[in-house]
């Protein structure tokens, strides 16, 4: 099986414990092609001590960081374009979706996209795939945790510019057949385990923004998967644009002297 087409990996540390332990790429969707492999992930998770997903679901902090979400005080989404362009770019999200952006002025524009983009996405099951993975482990007794926290998150969506986002948001609107095949262009090759074309198709969506919305993202999360993994066996779910690349998670594993093997079923 080629390597760049694998969301399932066991990772056998330098040195105890002797468990192994699992890295999974996951969507952040309820679109029934994200949930193939739903069988083989329950079996690694039955095996290990401890789940950890990109950030903890209970955490106390969540409200408290959701001000992240927001444009700073007393600015909207009308305040930072002209009233013209504004209700262009509201006709055009509702000529393609049910989404009116009317009803959100306050949340950042990346925010906003992110939103509209997952209203357009199948909603097959009622859990998005790592909230299933939390909800299963939970359910199973074990360990739970995130990689990182959710203020982490959203603190970096919050540094990034505003006008790039409006630029953005911008041209998903005047765009939006375009990005609506990219987006399931990106499920069917999550549906093919190609985690190669998955990162690909993020650096390039990232533009500008590769570097802290990936690659410095890609550092924190690794270091943070070696030490769990060094403590305990442990199962961990990332988004799967952060597994390949010269500077994924999964290089930067290998190069802490972690072993590596993509499964398709362990049996």
């Amino acid at each position: 099986m080629p390597q760049h087409h694998a969301l399932l990996w066991q990772i056998i540390p330098p040195i105890a414990p002797s468990q192994p332990s699992y890295l999974f790429g996951t969507m952040h969707v309820k679109d029934a092609r994200a949930f193939h492999l739903q069988t083989l992930v329950q079996e690694c998770i039955s095996e290990v001590e401890q789940v950890a997903i990109e950030f903890d679901l209970d955490d106390t902090y969540v409200v408290q960081a959701m001000q992240y979400l927001y444009l700073p005080k007393g600015e909207t989404l009308t305040h930072l374009l002209s009233h013209k362009k504004y209700q262009k770019v509201r006709k055009r999200i509702l000529i393609h979706s049910d989404f009116d952006i009317e009803q959100f002025q306050q949340m950042r524009p990346i925010v906003l996209q992110n939103m509209i983009t997952d209203s357009l996405l199948q909603k097959d099951k009622t859990l998005r795939l790592d909230e299933h993975i939390w909800a299963f482990a939970k359910q199973q007794g074990k360990e739970l945790t995130g990689i990182e926290s959710y203020a982490e998150q959203l603190q970096a969506i919050a540094k990034i510019p505003i006008d790039y986002q409006l630029k953005s948001l911008l041209s998903f609107a005047f765009h939006f057949r375009s990005h609506y095949r990219q987006m399931n262009k990106m499920a069917e090759a999550y549906l093919k385990s190609d985690i190669q074309q998955l990162y690909k198709s993020a650096r390039k969506s990232s533009g500008i923004l590769r570097k802290p919305l990936i690659f410095d993202r890609n550092k924190i999360m690794a270091e943070r998967i070696a030490q769990m993994i060094l403590e305990k066996p442990s199962f961990c779910a990332i988004g799967a644009a952060h597994l390949a690349g010269g500077k994924g998670v999964l290089r930067l594993l290998k190069h802490y002297g972690f072993h590596l093997k993509p499964i398709k079923d362990k049996r």
